[in-house]
């Protein structure tokens, strides 16, 4: 049986340049994410690389479609004390492993990067939606149908980055991967994006489809 359909403990990473490495608690079954982090250790090798690449100490980091928590906890341990990390989850089992993965890589946020779980989607308003959740990959959740495609849906509560941000410290990178909803989440940020000018980072999906 593959390792992938069993494995319930937390799966080590094998990031280059991270030491110590992180440990992340994963989906049972054939979750590409988290079958690809049983197998490798790794998840997207380049833009892993480009986002540890981005983040200085005490930087504040936004993870946008957090899933399971891969690139938060990255965050969290690249920050470091001082840092912040705000993590968007809308879909309740990734949320679970989120949480844990939090309380896993930082416990009680004792000495270190600070992170926020927040268990909502990102859009242009305040409000709700529908969740289309795929079955089989976890990460390919939509706040929209799919033509063709028969998806069982969660109303899940959405807010927009700058109500939710604009009091805190400066955001200085941005990392969104939304499955075609960046055309929704930019708008509804774009007065961040003004406050902070250059130096704000974003690392986004562009996914023309999902568009």
């Amino acid at each position: 049986m593959p390792p992938w359909r069993t494995f319930r403990r937390p799966v080590p990473l094998a990031i280059p340049g991270l030491a110590p490495p992180l440990s992340l608690h994963v989906h049972p079954g054939d979750d590409p994410l988290s079958r690809t982090l049983v197998e490798r250790g790794i998840w997207e090798p380049c833009e892993t690389s480009v986002f540890m690449g981005s983040i200085q100490p005490g930087d504040t980091v936004v993870d946008v479609g957090a899933n399971i928590g891969y690139y938060t906890a990255l965050a969290a341990r690249l920050a470091g004390p001082g840092g912040a990390v705000h993590a968007f989850e809308p879909d309740p089992d990734n949320l679970a492993l989120l949480r844990k993965n939090v309380a896993l890589n930082c416990p009680g946020n004792r000495g270190l990067t600070t992170v926020t779980v927040h268990p909502v989607a990102v859009s242009d308003r305040v409000g709700e939606s529908h969740l289309h959740l795929d079955a089989h990959n976890r990460g390919d959740h939509r706040l929209y149908a799919s033509a063709g495609e028969s998806r069982r849906a969660l109303t899940v509560p959405t807010v927009t980055l700058y109500r939710l941000l604009a009091d805190g410290p400066p955001v200085s990178l941005i990392k969104i991967d939304a499955q075609g909803s960046e055309a929704r989440i930019f708008p509804g940020m774009r007065h961040l994006l003004a406050a902070r000018g250059p130096r704000l980072r974003v690392i986004t999906e562009v996914w023309p489809y999902g568009l």
